[in-house]
This record gives structure tokens, C-alpha cells and sequence, in this order.
């Protein structure tokens, strides 16, 4: 699959301009509560979305702004939402985080770790319905511990023991969550039976050598009062 590194480039431009656009009215106070957006992973993004086919699912994370407007989706339909309107895309009721498009089988949630679960739903009815697609979870919250969550796990068990087809890019690593640490889930989908090139082996980092202490520059004398 050749893939148009302008394609590309417009995808990644897009979606920062837009939510550039956003930030400034959320600055503005015309967008109420939280703001999560892509804003930096373009690229990371724009490179899956690339690769998706008409029929493929994603199961997005709370940041699924730029997901969603690389999709395809209409951005006046998001920005309305994120505004409250009736006529967003959700009604006004979803906000930043909890969107959904039906007609792009695309979805994201500000629940901690279930865009793994959700992907499985997507790709088990992949399964039935369209064997040759696939979903994809994208899952950036591992500084909160999403893919510790029990569904998150239960979602990779079901991933491999249903055979599905469910990709999980993440800024590292294919499959990634707290793996910094020996124990986490990539320990965990190695015990479950994932390949090695999805769940690399623990590697610790190295140490950097301590600094030796620096001497104090010496202090200025204190003038003398007659």
C-alpha cells in the first residue's frame, strides 16, 4: 500500500489548525469544562488513519478530536458539539470526549482504559460481519493506568483468544500501557500468548551516571560599615 506523504502532511495540518481553533475558544470561555486534544500526535495518527478502509472501526481514547476529523468527519458537526449545540454531532451532549459517528464506525470515550473493550466489540463484529476490516484502539492514558484496568486486560485476553482482527497503536509501541516496569501489560499479553514484535521484552533503562557535586563559588565579601 502506497501511502501520499502530502495526504499526509494536509491530514496533519488539518487537524492542527482546527484545534488550534479550538483551544483559542476554549481560552475564550465559549467552550465549557476540560479540553484533551491531539494537539503534537498528528503524525502518529495521521499515519493509522492512512492505512484505514471504508468498513474499518476505531475506538478512541478522550483525546479522539483529531482521529475523528482525519476520519473524515465534518468538523462543523464536532466544533458544534464541543460548543453544546443540539446539532452537533452528539447533540450537544457528548463534549470533547465522548463522541461518536456512526457512519464512520468511529467512537471515543473519556473512560480510563475502554477503548480497548470497545475496539473488541468492533472487531468481533468485524469478525461476523466483515472478516477482511479491522478496529483499531487507540489508548494514550497510560500515565493514569488505563490498560491496568481490568476490562483493558479482559479486552487483550479476548483479543487473542478470539482471534481478532484489533491493531492498538500507541507514541511508543504497538502494544504499550505502564511497561516501564516489570509486571505490566505487556508482561501480561506475553503470558497470554501475544508475539514478541506486540509485546517487546521488559528492558530497564539505563541509569544515568550521578553528577559530582559542584563547589559552591565562592561568596562575595560583605562590606565594612565604619
Amino acid at each position: 500500500m502506497s501511502i501520499d506523504l502530502w495526504l499526509l502532511y494536509s491530514l496533519m495540518l488539518k487537524s492542527r489548525l482546527f484545534e488550534e481553533a479550538v483551544t483559542q475558544l476554549w481560552h475564550d470561555g465559549l467552550i465549557s469544562g476540560e479540553m484533551h486534544l491531539g494537539t503534537g500526535e498528528e503524525a502518529i495518527i495521521a499515519g493509522v488513519v492512512a492505512h484505514l478502509e471504508n468498513g474499518d472501526a476505531m475506538a478512541l481514547d478522550h483525546r479522539g478530536t483529531a482521529a475523528l476529523l482525519m476520519r473524515g468527519v465534518d468538523p462543523i458537526l464536532i466544533l458544534r458539539e464541543l460548543l453544546g449545540k443540539s446539532d452537533g454531532l452528539c447533540g450537544g451532549m457528548g463534549g470533547h470526549m465522548h463522541l461518536f459517528s456512526g457512519q464512520h464506525l468511529a467512537a471515543s470515550s473519556g473512560i480510563v482504559g475502554s477503548s480497548g473493550p470497545l475496539a473488541c466489540g468492533f472487531a468481533l463484529a468485524r469478525q461476523h460481519l466483515r472478516p477482511e476490516r479491522v478496529a483499531v484502539a487507540e489508548q494514550r492514558d497510560r500515565v493514569v493506568g488505563g490498560p491496568g484496568q481490568g476490562a483493558a486486560r479482559e479486552a487483550l485476553s479476548h483479543r487473542v483468544t478470539l482471534r481478532l482482527s484489533l491493531v492498538r497503536p500507541g507514541p511508543r509501541l504497538v502494544l504499550d500501557g505502564p511497561t516501564g516496569t516489570r509486571g505490566g501489560v505487556c508482561a501480561e499479553g506475553r503470558r497470554r500468548g501475544l508475539r514478541r514484535h506486540l509485546c517487546p521484552p521488559h528492558r530497564p533503562h539505563p541509569r544515568p551516571h550521578p553528577r559530582p557535586p559542584q563547589p559552591h563559588p565562592p561568596s562575595a565579601p560583605r562590606p565594612q560599615h565604619s
